[in-house]
């Protein structure tokens, strides 16, 4: 190719032959191709196509990089998601949560970086400004829960607690605390069995995997098409449907298909996700503050739904006691043999836990029969080595002379005044009961029945105080049936000794600190209606974690603290 200089070269400068390229042999003629137009008439030429340039090609370039990282993106969305989880001191912990993480699996990650401890610790979805909230099962994908939560109403406030749930398979263990006589249904009770118990019947029925859940009635109240308009009505659940029936059912009833003209399906559970209102009288102007929510879910059976019925589903109840038959009747029957399952699967890695706990670790396991599970006998260790006494009355002397002594050592050195009148530091002074995590310092009445009230879901929820009203005392709260007990633990003088003996049902059983109280109350019901099954911890037992963790105010100080739940509008939205 022949390269010259595109000049005329008038002032005679040298010319290059390197610059561009010569394109065609006509340009040198002078024969442009243009002799058949008129002279004066503007020449003029059409610029040939060409293939795209280096511009063109890097434009595009960025352009599918874009494209990529944008897809990238959009597939990372679908597989992860930061999260953020709550604790009820109003701390938080924000994970990346991965597509498959179950919520089982999502809770022994929490425990670890909250350095937690205990098989009772449970994900709670909550919608600030409804006022509902539901516990995760063991088996639901986080992650699906997350963007299915997004789907439904994005505008509308969602959090995640991490927070124990004592109740999530208590069922299983006391189903007569669940499922009263006068609103269950068990299939045949009346032809066979009849000298079995009705809580046994019950709970072989929820343990086989060939029976679904007991059929469930009651009066119910429902909110109508206007928010402010209730109206009674009788709620049936037969077969996974809830159903309003004209006439109050029965028993006998409730066991029979429902046609046409005696019920009208209200919803089908396999389309709904259940919900607690803790206070529906406060969110939803419902005549009872005892509530119960349907919400629709994604993958909604149309043909099971009523068509065209949008948005949730509001139930009151007159009693607490109604309500928690309810929700885990409804709960029960959504989920069936994958609830066993995962009870199942609680209870194997319950085992697992107690057995490489220390026997101390053992008496505050989540399932504690009303028998001892440990036999003991009484040892003697004065000697070289150990005997095993077999004289009742000489074991009860030495186990008498050993508390003397123990309570000795730990003795402060100041005397405590007759009567066991402690003052409120010698009190505190007086044993270790103060490191254990169910003994909550300063603390009053109305604080600690709130306490037992929010964590309260089963009998036997416990803590213990101090006693405002007599120095050196102590009270045992405790939630029984509907109702929180305040139990005065009298401290009485040893007539044996110089020391004061602890006793709840007025001298009859006394022991020498707190530590043995509890401990014992926890295995035998006693003078009590129901054993100590769960404490509500005071959130001293365990320190906090600084890493892995939001900023200011010490985000992974996440420890089990058990406070009333507070809602912040200042924190971040999970």
């Amino acid at each position: 190719m022949d390269y010259r200089l595109l000049s005329n070269n008038n002032n005679n400068y040298p010319t290059h032959h390197h610059w561009f390229p010569k394109m065609c042999s006509c340009l040198e003629s002078g024969n442009l191709g243009l002799a058949n137009f008129p002279s004066g008439q503007g020449r003029s030429y059409k610029r040939l196509g060409s293939g795209p340039t280096l511009f063109d090609l890097s434009e595009f370039m960025q352009r599918t990089r874009r494209s990529d990282l944008s897809q990238d993106e959009t597939i990372d969305d679908e597989r992860q998601a930061e999260i953020i989880f709550h604790n009820t001191d109003l701390t938080w912990t924000t994970i990346v949560v991965e597509k498959n993480l179950r919520t089982m699996d999502l809770c022994e990650l929490l425990k670890v970086k909250n350095r937690a401890s205990g098989m009772d610790w449970s994900i709670i979805e909550t919608w600030t400004d409804l006022g509902i909230e539901r516990t995760l099962e063991d088996h639901e994908d986080i992650l699906v829960v997350y963007k299915e939560m997004e789907l439904f109403a994005s505008h509308h406030e969602r959090r995640f607690f991490f927070q124990r749930d004592f109740i999530k398979y208590e069922f299983f263990i006391n189903p007569k605390q669940f499922f009263p006589p006068d609103m269950v249904a068990l299939p045949n009770f009346e032809e066979r069995n009849f000298m079995s118990s009705f809580e046994s019947k019950l709970k072989d029925h929820l343990m086989r995997n060939d029976m679904e859940c007991p059929n469930v009635f009651s009066c119910v109240w429902l909110r109508g098409n206007n928010s402010h308009i209730w109206k009674k009505a009788y709620m049936l659940l037969q077969d996974r449907k809830l159903y309003i029936v004209k006439k109050p059912p029965t028993a006998t009833s409730s066991k029979r298909p429902m046609d046409n003209e005696q019920a009208v399906p209200f919803a089908h559970l396999s389309d709904y996700h259940v919900y607690k209102i803790p206070n529906a009288k406060k969110y939803f102007n419902a005549p009872f503050e005892w509530g119960a929510c349907l919400r629709p879910s994604s993958n909604a059976e149309a043909e099971d739904t009523e068509a065209g019925v949008p948005g949730l589903k509001v139930i009151a109840f007159n009693s607490e006691k109604s309500r928690t038959c309810w929700l885990t009747a409804m709960r029960f029957a959504k989920y069936g043999k994958q609830l066993r399952e995962n009870y199942r699967a609680f209870k194997n890695k319950q085992c697992e836990q107690n057995e490489a706990s220390s026997p101390k670790e053992q008496y505050r396991a989540y399932n504690v029969s009303s028998e001892s599970f440990r036999s003991r006998v009484a040892m003697d260790f004065t000697g070289s080595v150990g005997r095993i006494v077999e004289d009742p009355k000489e074991a009860r002397d030495i186990a008498e002379s050993e508390g003397l002594l123990w309570r000795r050592r730990w003795r402060p050195f100041s005397r405590s005044p007759p009567g066991c009148a402690v003052s409120r530091k010698h009190a505190l002074d007086d044993g270790v009961h103060v490191l254990k995590p169910w003994f909550h310092r300063d603390v009053n009445r109305d604080t600690a029945a709130s306490l037992v009230r929010e964590h309260g879901t089963v009998d036997g929820v416990f803590l213990v105080r101090e006693s405002k009203s007599y120095p050196g005392a102590f009270v045992l709260t405790y939630k029984y049936g509907d109702k929180v007990i305040h139990a005065q633990i009298q401290p009485t003088v040893d007539e044996r000794g110089n020391g004061c003996l602890y006793t709840l049902d007025k001298g009859v059983t006394k022991f020498y600190d707190l530590i043995q109280l509890v401990d014992f109350y926890q295995l035998n019901a006693g003078s009590l209606p129901t054993r100590l099954t769960h404490y509500v911890g005071n959130g001293l037992a365990t320190s906090p974690e600084t890493e892995s963790s939001s900023p200011s105010p010490s985000p992974s100080s996440t420890k089990p603290s058990h406070s009333p739940r507070k809602m912040d509008s200042k924190n971040p939205r999970s």
